[in-house]
């Protein structure tokens, strides 16, 4: 589950996002209320759910969300080390898990993955990405910032 807190200055409120999975439906929650649920399918934000969200709040809610990135990081860490990845779950938008592949030498990745990850960010703020070994029996903490 992934949860943002995003205070609207065109409406002046603050609105609680979230998203069960990696790629949507994202949940928009003033005051703990379902106001509304936006998806996103080749490229266009879509209201799956009624009453509709006002149009200001629904571009500023979707520029957030396509800000912070949620769509970005899994898929180019997979696509830039593809031999050694399986696959990246995000967590939150500070938390990823980063699972390898069986057949590499974890100890070595984990110091290239360390080195290289800060460049790849998109987000000013510090995230942390768990990395584990194929079997989960090896594990490195990664804090990084752009």
């Amino acid at each position: 589950m992934t949860e943002i807190d995003h205070f609207s200055s065109a409406d002046n409120i603050c609105c609680q996002l979230i998203c069960f999975g990696n790629t949507g439906p994202w949940q928009v929650l003033p005051e703990g209320e379902i106001i509304g649920i936006l998806q996103k399918e080749q490229g266009q934000w879509t209201q799956v759910y009624l009453p509709e969200i006002e149009e200001t709040l629904f571009r500023e809610i979707t520029l957030a969300i396509d800000r912070a990135g949620f769509n970005f990081l899994p898929k180019e860490l997979l696509g830039r080390w593809p031999k050694q990845l399986r696959e990246v779950i995000m967590q939150s938008d500070h938390e990823y898990l980063v699972v390898c592949k069986a057949e590499i030498n974890f100890a070595a990745f984990s110091r290239i993955f360390s080195t290289y990850i800060s460049g790849m960010l998109q987000d000013e703020w510090e995230i942390c990405l768990k990395l584990f070994s194929h079997g989960f029996s090896m594990d490195k903490t990664v804090p990084a910032k752009k």
